[in-house]
């Protein structure tokens, strides 16, 4: 089934330029005129992704886009804000409003079709988070900063965090066959770090987060980038917590940014021949 994108403007002649353009590319489009109807549309259509101008009458993007933001059923919707006005000035109200992107017209197609294949990976991600007690910090780019037993505490965290990365690998190896059909060479790299952080609201007046700062942040960031496609590389704390789980490649010592000391890490290869691939252990509460 193709992905649903809804394209908000009152301007007629915009909206069918960008469902024209989306439809072309396999998409479903379902449009709306105005911000109340937009809702409307997001409530009954179910979206995947909203493209959403910035000045309409009535209820602008950005009212739009915080009533969004403010519905737990639609907080983490991708939203694209599009306006014709200053880009730098609408793009600091879009990102307060809780934008996740911004495009100015006249709309750049290539860079259109870019930033909405990326959200919606990114969208496809999030969505097979949802059975693992996760809490999703923050989106960076095409990546996600993920993190368990905060605030939700969670017995058995590095083993709730190896079993999710392998269950997203595995979804991600049948979509690569769909996208490599289609001219797109992605896919996915993951690290898993565990220890201390300092956890809560981080920002200043008008954008706050719930995040987490610390050095098993860093590290973990450090070993998503340093993971091939397909890697789920770990720390050595986290493989003493699920040696029992999963076969490993050693990897040695790693030089990671901002460690003065070769950081030891494995490669998740498979689960263990004793253990199944189950996800009931991962998904309670």
């Amino acid at each position: 089934m193709p992905e649903k994108i809804l394209v908000v403007d009152d301007v007629a002649v915009n909206v069918k330029l960008l469902a024209d353009l989306l439809a072309v590319k396999g998409y479903a489009v379902v449009t709306a005129a105005s911000g109340a109807e937009a809702l409307e549309k997001i409530d009954k259509e179910q979206p995947g992704l909203v493209l959403l101008d910035v000045m309409m009458p009535g209820m602008s993007g950005y009212d739009v886009c915080r009533k969004l933001r403010q519905n737990t059923a639609t907080a983490m919707l991708p939203v694209i804000m599009v306006t014709a006005l200053d880009p730098t000035q609408e793009r600091v109200k879009g990102i307060e409003a809780g934008a996740d992107d911004f495009l100015t017209t006249p709309i750049n197609q290539p860079e259109l079709l870019a930033r909405v294949k990326s959200l919606l990976r990114i969208k496809l991600l999030h969505d097979e988070l949802a059975d693992w007690n996760r809490t999703l910090e923050r989106f960076t780019g095409d990546g996600m900063m993920i993190f368990f037993n905060d605030p939700v505490p969670v017995p058995d965290g590095p083993e709730r965090a190896v079993r999710m990365a392998m269950a997203m690998r595995e979804r991600v190896d049948e979509l690569l066959v769909k996208w490599h059909k289609r001219g797109y060479e992605l896919d996915l790299g993951i690290g898993i770090a565990q220890g201390y952080a300092t956890i809560g609201a981080i920002g200043f007046e008008g954008r706050m987060d719930y995040g987490a700062i610390g050095t098993v942040t860093n590290m973990a960031a450090r070993l998503c980038g340093e993971a091939k496609p397909r890697q789920i590389l770990v720390s050595q704390r986290v493989m003493g917590a699920v040696d029992a789980l999963v076969e490993v490649e050693e990897l040695g010592g790693l030089a990671l940014k901002g460690f003065s000391k070769p950081v030891p890490a494995f490669n998740v290869l498979r689960f263990s021949g004793s253990v199944p691939p189950s996800r009931d252990r991962a998904a309670g509460a």
